[in-house]
């Protein structure tokens, strides 16, 4: 399974890092904990393997 970040994503996942001074491995980490088990869910049954990672997903991760 691989995740692509778009840009806009990345930036803002890049700004929030900056602002709790935090690395951005470590917010992810927190912020996306449960996409494995999800996103793992999705690929088994529908057998995508590459999921973007858009400023929906950033703002909202529960709903993406």
């Amino acid at each position: 399974m691989m995740l692509k970040f778009t840009d806009a994503a990345a930036d803002m996942l890049v700004n929030e890092a900056l602002d709790k001074a935090q690395s951005v491995r470590d917010l992810c980490s927190k912020r996306f904990k449960d996409f494995q088990f999800g996103l793992k869910l999705v690929a088994q049954n529908s057998g995508q393997k590459e999921f973007v990672i858009d400023t929906d997903a950033v703002k909202d991760r529960t709903r993406y």
